[in-house]
């Protein structure tokens, strides 16, 4: 018995080693789960000890989800399962279809989650309550929120502060047909599981509605944001034509606080809810309010019911006596003309405000990440219409938003060739921490889908499925991006050029390169699957460095990557060539908030004179670049100018190019 019991304590300090962290993209092997079938959409709960709890729907009892979660502690450990088992950690003690609606922190180690199960033909809406051991503490299988007849499902939720939840759901209990039908509902869970309000919920909203989030107002109550048909006809498909946007408040014992609701949007068009992960389009204004956001089709000629569609993306704020705060029918987020955008997002930015993120597709086929962020009073922050962080994508990306309480946004992104990747930027001003993205799964094998949270000291943590180990059965792993691990380095620019001889001479910029040990120039031929085409070391802080590929194919792409001591990499955007260079000069964003960029065209390496001009022509800033032959975009800090109109002055091979610009 002795012996057995010496063999066992080793395995588990032996699997206990064997399971730290692993911050190497190449390998990325901090396993969460990699039980048998497919594990799928992980969220990111961090612990506040260095740790996160990971949360996943899991389909290892037969064709349809369960929920599993564990915790990775500090030492990148699986701490709420069997040890070395990567196995998880089961949330109700029966087997039935659950699917996860959301997951949030209970703001001590802990999380609350809501989710939907099938009972029979039907979904019903659950909770439970998680404790910071791992402790499920409303009962075996959750507490049941809403059993109604028919279907509830697409729930909603936000901590009452005392330890309990509010909840809300879509609910189709009085619409025969279970399917167009739907309606808004509410209930609160207390911090004993039991209900507060009336058994399966409060009727939030009498019309045909459905619930876009649920935020605490800090008085014992909540707000809830509906998209409402109250004003819509139906067409001859059978959908809605003028979608608005509503929202009511609820006090402590759920009594309904502004009427039939309060009109956030209520423009003739349709405004839908359309976001990646619940919860995302609505978010607290810090003093009892909300802010909502939701795609726009004021613009669109189809008004978003067939092809071509055209989304633009607005937002609100209602305080707590549901007036609104901002432009009647809400502020533009982006509103680009003739660019489609999905899968939008927002959460908040620490200030009372919003960051905001979208795909957009104005530079098509190519796609881009966009972000933008709005003030308590819904002033945009950020260059009109967005600041592309992630670009030189073919589809529809999977990313996750966060803010990492320190003054830093975060996304985590898969690619068009299945790797994941995190970027870090300035909430102030929408620019990069440290100049590019950084690799967090750079394996071959497919990793989609991450999941993205941060702690209180800036410490990120991403979970994502992977399928490295059976091509046709997902696995979860996880991440932790220490807030120290990144890059200094600035890329000033990144550009190339086709020459006369049909060779291709890639160039770039950077300062902030001190711990920096080498570059590497990727290339492609179909801007997903990148390989390395040269490594160069570095031995200066600030400088330019180029490359000439002799032999390159027609249509070729490249990105830069650098490295610092420790392995850690990180990546610029993607440059295309093209055999053929347009002609021209431009200057954008416009209007610039902080680095304005200029693409120009020189015919033969040359020395650029830029010239920053004020309104009444007095010179404010003057700068040389040495330029290769060929098309460049150059970044010039334009952050400390005042807001106001201004001018561009650029003298390039003895032509003079003014092109004006405006300040925010």
């Amino acid at each position: 018995m002795r012996k057995w019991l010496i063999l066992v304590c080793f395995l588990g300090i032996y699997n206990m080693l064997l399971a730290q962290w692993d911050n190497d993209p190449a390998s990325a092997s901090t396993r969460v789960v990699t039980n048998a079938a497919n594990q799928s959409k992980p969220y990111v709960i961090p612990d506040g000890l260095g740790g996160t709890i990971v949360v996943w729907e899991d389909y290892r009892h037969g064709t349809s989800p369960d929920i599993y979660f564990d915790l990775i502690d500090s030492d990148g450990n699986t701490a709420w399962s069997v040890p070395g088992t990567y196995a998880g950690k089961k949330l109700c003690s029966t087997t039935k279809p659950r699917s996860i609606n959301r997951v949030l922190s209970d703001g001590d180690g802990g999380f609350f989650i809501v989710f939907d199960e099938i009972n029979g033909a039907y979904y019903d809406v659950l909770a439970q309550k998680v404790s910071n051991t791992g402790v499920v503490l409303w009962g075996a299988n959750g507490v049941v929120v809403c059993n109604a007849a028919n279907d509830q499902y697409e729930a909603d939720l936000a901590p009452d502060g005392l330890g309990g939840i509010f909840v809300t759901w879509l609910d189709l209990r009085n619409d025969p047909s279970n399917s167009d039908a739907s309606q808004t509902y509410a209930q609160r869970i207390l911090n004993n599981g039991t209900a507060a309000w009336t058994a399966n919920g409060v009727q939030v909203n009498a019309n045909v509605s459905k619930p876009m989030g649920i935020v605490a107002d800090n008085i014992g109550g909540a707000i809830i944001a509906m998209m409402d048909a109250r004003n819509s006809a139906v067409n001859g498909n059978g959908a809605y034509t003028n979608w608005d946007i509503y929202a009511q408040r609820l006090n402590s014992s759920g009594a309904l606080q502004w009427g039939t609701g309060t009109v956030v949007c209520n423009q003739t068009s349709n405004q839908f809810r359309e976001t990646i992960r619940p919860g995302g389009s609505m978010v607290s204004d810090n003093v009892g309010g909300a802010i909502i956001s939701w795609s726009d089709y004021r613009n669109d000629a189809n008004n978003g019911l067939s092809f071509p569609y055209r989304a633009d993306f607005y937002a609100q704020r209602v305080n707590n006596s549901g007036v609104v705060q901002w432009a009647a029918n809400g502020v533009s987020i982006c509103n680009t003309t003739g660019a489609d955008l999905y899968n939008t997002l927002t959460v908040p930015d620490g200030n009372g405000g919003i960051l905001a993120a979208w795909f957009d597709l104005r530079n098509a086929p190519l796609g881009a990440v966009y972000v933008q962020r709005l003030n308590s009073n819904g002033i945009i922050q950020y260059a009109s219409n967005g600041i592309a962080v992630v670009s030189g994508q073919s589809h529809i990306i999977n990313y996750s938003l966060s803010e990492d309480g320190v003054g830093n946004g975060i996304i985590a992104y898969d690619t068009d060739n299945d790797r994941i990747f995190g970027y870090r930027f300035l909430v102030a001003t929408g620019l990069p921490v440290s100049g590019g993205a950084v690799a967090i799964c750079n394996r071959s094998s497919i990793s989609v889908n991450p999941g993205v949270a941060a702690d209180a000291n800036g410490d990120i943590y991403i979970a994502w499925e992977d399928y490295r180990n059976t091509p046709a059965e997902s696995d979860v792993y996880a991440y932790k991006l220490p807030s120290s691990a990144l890059l200094p380095l600035r890329l000033l620019s990144f550009g190339g050029q086709v020459t006369s001889s049909n060779t291709h001479r890639l160039q770039w910029q950077y300062t902030g390169a001190e711990e920096v040990r080498r570059f590497e120039l990727r290339h492609s031929n179909n801007g997903r699957d990148f390989t390395t085409l040269t490594s160069i070391n570095n031995t200066q802080r600030d400088g330019m460095l180029q490359y000439v590929v002799a032999q390159p194919v027609a249509n070729a792409y490249y990105q830069l990557a650098w490295q610092n001591a420790q392995g850690l990499w990180q990546y610029s955007a993607i440059v295309q060539l093209q055999q053929q260079q347009p002609a021209g000069m431009r200057i954008y964003p416009n209007p610039v908030q902080q680095q304005l960029q200029l693409s120009l065209l020189a015919t033969n390496a040359a020395v650029a004179t830029i010239c920053i001009r004020g309104a009444n022509g007095q010179l404010l800033l003057q700068e040389k670049r040495s330029l290769l032959q060929g098309r460049q975009v150059l970044s010039v800090d334009v952050a400390t100018l005042p807001a106001g109109q201004y001018f561009a002055e650029i003298w390039l091979q003895q032509q003079r190019t003014v092109l004006p610009f405006t300040k925010q």
